[in-house]
């Protein structure tokens, strides 16, 4: 299966029809738009960090790399000690780990305060999920659950079966880890997270578009982000505390029609 990666930010780049990877590229010290970038300890501005935090600007070091025909094993760690960061002035091991075969991915990420302070933070994983046609795309499971949505601050709930996506820009923050389906003609994926306490879905629109110099600006109609993540209170780990949240993902249109 068609899988790349690196080590910058433990960045899953693409895996076969699963994620967008933006053709466009900047300098080598930059993630890539695009795949799976890992946000800690911060999630958007939601503190004093810079946005979505560091680690994705980091070198981590893969620890397993093992690629069969049908299926993929991926392993990354990153350690942070507390003089490495002035601005957060902690010690943290983190692992990322991706196991996936044709129509399955899980995607695990493990945080531990190895030191001898406890703290606080915010992220998640930002996958970009690949879609043939945003404006054909709607999002099921999240009907009732509350929301707070940076484009109509008045919604509290969302009252609809379905989030049916157009081109206005989206950025709404679902305080919820209940299961989702993305669904439109040529794509179909099923959608579990552990661990995380909330949904973010983000797409910028073609209003947006223009803002990013790595992305061509038609491009916003093959993406929609929806991103399991702990972003309006912090989790707080004490020392020698872990944390693990996954992401599972399932291709149910080809689960639906095997291949001969």
């Amino acid at each position: 299966m068609l899988i790349e990666h690196q080590a910058l930010g433990a960045q899953i780049l693409r895996l076969d029809d699963f994620f967008y990877l933006s053709p466009i590229q900047l300098p080598s010290n930059h993630p890539r738009r695009g795949g799976v970038p890992v946000l800690f300890p911060q999630f958007a501005d939601r503190g004093p960090l810079k946005k979505h935090g560091f680690v994705r600007n980091l070198n981590w070091q893969l620890v397993t790399d093992a690629p069969l025909l049908e299926s993929h094993q991926l392993t990354y760690r990153l350690q942070i000690q507390d003089k490495d960061m002035p601005e957060w002035p902690y010690c943290a091991n983190l692992e990322l780990s991706l196991s996936a075969s044709i129509n399955d991915v899980e995607i695990s990420l493990i945080i531990c305060n190895n030191g001898p302070n406890p703290f606080s933070w915010t992220g998640g994983l930002h996958p970009y999920f690949f879609l043939s046609n945003l404006l054909d795309t709607s999002i099921k499971g999240l009907q009732n659950q509350p929301v707070s949505n940076r484009f109509d601050q008045d919604q509290r709930i969302h009252s609809a079966e379905l989030l049916t996506l157009s081109n206005k820009p989206l950025e709404s923050l679902f305080h919820t880890s209940t299961p989702l389906q993305i669904i439109s003609p040529k794509q179909h994926f099923a959608l579990k997270s552990e661990g995380f306490t909330e949904w973010m879905i983000w797409n910028p629109a073609e209003q947006g578009a223009g803002d990013f110099l790595d992305m061509p600006l038609a491009d916003w109609k093959n993406f929609l982000c929806v991103e399991p993540v702990i972003a309006s209170k912090p989790l707080q780990l004490l020392p020698q505390a872990s944390f693990t949240g996954k992401l599972t993902v399932t291709n149910l249109l080809n689960s639906a029609n095997p291949q001969p």
